[in-house]
């Protein structure tokens, strides 16, 4: 079994180098006393469903050519939470409220429209599977432009 700061640090150990490669450097930030709940499989050809999350986020964040990427986990008494910051271009407001209607009807149980290749659109459907949901937001702090956060329940 596995927390999210496990997957999380998992994740960036086995992307540091292609990331760094695009130019990108990753920090991250995570939170003590997160639960052992993922039963993560270990093999790169066939990652569970946190990582393959972690992976479709950051793959989609790298085509908005950031120089950083953070990642941030903390907890409440029932959710966990990873917040993705990064300071790529920010996604158009249209576009932007567009993916999160469709993010809150995946995370409801709507998963049956959301077909395509849209990767933030497949990491909703892995994220309402393991009950939880995310979102996506512009902001502009300390030089960020973008975040997602996903909250996932705290126990499974």
């Amino acid at each position: 079994m596995e927390s999210l700061n496990d997957v999380v640090s998992r994740y960036i150990k086995g992307n540091q180098e292609r990331l760094r490669a695009h130019g990108i450097t990753i920090d991250a930030n995570l939170s003590d006393n997160l639960p052992a709940i993922y039963e993560e499989e270990l093999d790169i050809f066939a990652p569970g469903p946190v990582y393959r999350v972690l992976d479709l986020l950051t793959r989609e964040i790298e085509s908005s050519y950031p120089k950083w990427l953070i990642y941030v986990t903390g907890r409440t008494d029932t959710t966990q939470r990873l917040l993705i910051i990064h300071d790529g271009k920010a996604i158009p407001d249209d576009e932007m409220l567009n993916i999160n209607l469709k993010l809150k009807h995946a995370s409801s149980g709507g998963l049956a429209s959301l077909v395509g290749d849209d990767k933030y659109l497949s990491a909703g459907q892995l994220v309402a599977q393991l009950g939880g949901s995310f979102s996506l937001e512009n902001i502009n702090e300390k030089g960020y432009t973008g975040r997602v956060t996903i909250e996932l329940p705290l126990n499974r």
